[in-house]
């Protein structure tokens, strides 16, 4: 019985630990990517001013820590961004204001970086997590 209950224990504990990778991550802007700090990025989400897109990568492809900004749909590997329309061409657009969202692990909360674009592209005025 004490043998059970220790394997249980174990059990649980590699649960817990395997639960806590998160969606934590940061944004490095000289080379324009977003990075996981604790786990994998599946599924992501991009939003502007104008509307929210959504990116998942392929089923066969079982981790991807590093999201490349510079063309997202030619640089990852998804399987579909704006759900159901396949792969359409990506970019960040001038002058606009974005929110990065990683919601890989649904028991971990969002991870979320901010940031614009100026004038020729390049990421500026992040209200958070720039990469170190």
């Amino acid at each position: 019985m004490r043998r059970v209950e220790n394997n249980f224990c174990l059990f649980i504990i590699i649960l817990i630990i395997q639960s806590c990778n998160g969606n934590a991550i940061c944004v490095n802007t000289v080379q324009k990517t977003i990075i996981s700090k604790s786990g994998n990025i599946i599924r992501f989400s991009l939003e502007d001013s104008i509307d929210t897109y959504r990116f998942q990568l392929k089923d066969n492809v079982k981790s991807q820590t590093v999201v490349d900004l510079r063309d997202i749909t030619q640089n990852n590997n998804l399987v579909e961004n704006y759900p159901g329309a396949g792969i359409k061409s990506f970019y960040l657009q001038p002058n606009m204001k974005y929110v990065f969202s990683n919601d890989t692990d649904g028991d971990a909360s969002t991870g979320i970086v901010k940031f614009n674009t100026d004038s020729l592209g390049n990421l500026y005025k992040l209200d958070n997590a720039v990469c170190k």
